[in-house]
């Protein structure tokens, strides 16, 4: 006659309340969950309509980085919600697992206390020796798995951060050749510049030699106008030099 072991209440879990029951986990997901699920496992490129591997030009790679950083932009505002849901997430998987352990380890102690044979309860007590090895690895497998999802997480911004990296050396590129530009044409105005300068002071010089050349032309006229004696200046000394013979 076999026993059966008695029907163990359902000890609900100490977050029930707020972290839910083991039987909500095994629900299937809906469809939109999937959808969310595969959307958001899709690499970050292929969110955007982006190719992987492929040539693009100077203003497609702007444009990338611009999406890419509005996309980023936008994860910001959701990611305290988002970390918030994950951690619910794992602390609801650690005590539903938790809970099943222990569920685990009473039925066993039940099972202890029927066996007589030594080597039933020689194999039960190494079954428990099991769960309890299961239960001290729980944080471990845990904080694998996380790791696990870091990784996924970085492998697929990788390919963002190769073509923010694309951009920056282009921008490193243009830089450098509108500060060559610039420095050209600095010079180019600084020499137009002292070429101006140059040519007003030898108009200068050239407008006071002219001027100078004309005043001394102006006085050269001057004294020869004097020197030159005129018609009537020249009547009043022949009177004068007549006067005296016909005195006599």
């Amino acid at each position: 006659m076999s026993v059966q072991p008695p029907a163990m209440e359902a000890t609900p879990c100490e977050y029930a309340g707020i972290l839910g029951d083991s039987s909500e986990s095994d629900q299937e997901p809906s469809p939109e969950d999937q959808l969310a699920a595969s959307w958001e496992n899709l690499p970050i490129l292929e969110r955007l309509g982006l190719s992987i591997g492929t040539e693009m030009t100077e203003e497609e790679v702007e444009s990338a980085f611009a999406q890419l950083a509005l996309a980023f932009r936008c994860d910001q505002y959701t990611l305290a919600q988002r970390l918030q849901a994950e951690e619910h997430d794992r602390t609801v998987a650690q005590e539903n697992l938790n809970l099943e352990l222990e569920r685990a380890r009473d039925t066993l102690q039940f099972l202890r206390g029927r066996c007589v044979d030594a080597e039933r309860s020689e194999m039960l007590s190494c079954i428990e020796a099991s769960l309890d090895t299961v239960l001290d690895s729980v944080s471990d497998i845990i904080a694998a798995a996380e790791m696990l999802g870091v990784v996924h997480q970085e492998a697929r911004v990788c390919c963002s951060v190769e073509i923010m990296e694309v951009h920056v050396e282009h921008l490193k590129r243009r830089y450098a050749v509108e500060s060559a530009e610039l420095l050209e044409t600095r010079k180019r105005l600084l020499r137009s510049r002292g070429r101006n300068h140059s040519d007003s002071e030898e108009g200068d010089v050239r407008n006071r030699f002219v001027r100078r050349d004309s005043l001394q032309t102006l006085t050269r006229r001057r004294v020869s106008v004097t020197l030159i004696p005129t018609g009537s200046q020249v009547r009043n000394s022949d009177t004068i030099r007549l006067t005296p013979i016909f005195a006599l």
